[in-house]
């Protein structure tokens, strides 16, 4: 199974899920989650 139609908009919010509870706050973290998943995706599209 290949992974190219996982979006990295997902894997973006699970990372940010992550940074959020190191952080101890779900809002940065669920923010640069989403920046790095769009930008992943935007490089993954071109």
């Amino acid at each position: 199974m290949k992974n190219e139609n996982i979006s990295y908009l997902g894997l973006g919010l699970c990372f940010g899920v992550i940074w959020g509870s190191v952080f101890k706050n779900l809002a940065i973290g669920l923010s640069l989650g989403l920046l790095i998943g769009v930008a992943l995706d935007r490089k993954k599209n071109k």
